[in-house]
């Protein structure tokens, strides 16, 4: 039988956040005027990248677009919501379209 180690609870906070960090990416944006931290997966800016280019738009006029102030307590759910209603809307699903 191996023995276990004890690991204090600090440090697997911080493990823990580092792991976090590496998935999710923080970024400052303007809403209305109104500065914003998002944290979303890479997945997620890639997808809004997208779905900007492909309305012509920067990526902070198409969150203008997708959440209008005031800005909701929830604004990163809110903006994985429209993304997948976007893709779900092209591809002819109809559950969120």
């Amino acid at each position: 039988m191996g023995s276990i180690r004890y690991i204090p609870r600090a440090v697997k906070a911080a493990e823990t956040k580092r792991r976090l960090d590496d998935v999710v990416e923080p970024r400052f944006i303007r809403i209305g005027g109104k500065r914003a931290a998002l944290r979303l997966e890479p997945v997620f800016w890639a997808a809004l990248q997208e779905i900007a280019d492909s309305r012509g738009q920067a990526v902070e006029e198409l969150l203008q677009d997708i959440v209008p102030p005031p800005l909701p307590r929830n604004l990163t759910s809110r903006v994985r919501v429209a993304i997948l209603a976007q893709y779900w809307s092209a591809s002819g699903n109809p559950r969120l379209a």
